[in-house]
């Protein structure tokens, strides 16, 4: 008959920091890898990247980005500077490796050097002013300057440059 072993306060507290470490680099790896190797739209020059739909917006890089919407909501800010300025959202949740997740509906204006925010649900409106990616997914539409495209159940990644 095998014995049960008991587990020790440290040892759980241990292994739970392991885990939630491992879980946070997962969680970046995830998140910053597809973006970086997909091909999509490039946009350059002045103006701003915004749109609405459903399904998954994520916007990554430098400047200012605006998500309103209802669902989870995830920022990221790995460098520690960025200014967030958040409303609504009834839940939320900070995670060691990180990640802040808020679930709810409501806005987030975040300016940072180097950030990640990402809505997965109703998207009300999205906008960028700066440089980096945008991958979006689901269903909706979005207009850099005066183009407007759409966005698909198989996304589309618009990487930017817009100053102004």
């Amino acid at each position: 008959m095998a014995s049960k072993r008991a587990w020790s306060v440290p040892a759980r507290a241990s292994l739970r920091a392991r885990r939630a470490a491992l879980t946070g680099v997962l969680a970046v790896t995830l998140i910053f890898v597809p973006a970086m190797s997909a091909p999509g739209v490039q946009v350059t020059g002045r103006g701003q990247l915004s749109g609405s739909g459903s399904g998954t917006a994520r916007l990554e890089g430098s400047g200012t980005f605006y998500v309103r919407g209802c669902g989870t909501l995830t920022v990221l800010d790995p460098v520690g500077d960025a200014d967030v300025e958040i409303r609504g959202f009834a839940y939320s949740k900070q995670l060691s490796c990180g990640f802040r997740i808020y679930r709810g509906s409501g806005w987030v204006r975040v300016s940072a050097s180097h950030v990640m925010v990402k809505l997965d649900g109703d998207i009300d409106e999205i906008s960028a002013c700066g440089g980096g990616t945008c991958y979006l997914r689901g269903d909706g539409r979005y207009r850099v300057r005066s183009r407007t495209r759409l966005w698909k159940q198989g996304g589309v990644y618009v990487r930017f440059d817009l100053t102004g």
